[in-house]
């Protein structure tokens, strides 16, 4: 999903109808998946939510 929204630059839309999914639920799949490259990025110890 990251890979088509931010990789490919497709729209909301666009990754919703190839996904198969509505376009709100590709929006809280990116929160949480651009949320979660985050924490794997945060120094040990340090959490930045």
């Amino acid at each position: 999903m990251i890979a088509l929204r931010i990789v490919a630059d497709l729209s909301v839309e666009t990754t919703a109808e190839i996904m198969g999914r509505t376009p709100g639920a590709i929006k809280q799949l990116q929160r949480r998946a651009l949320c979660r490259l985050r924490k794997l990025r945060a120094p040990l110890g340090e959490d930045r939510s």
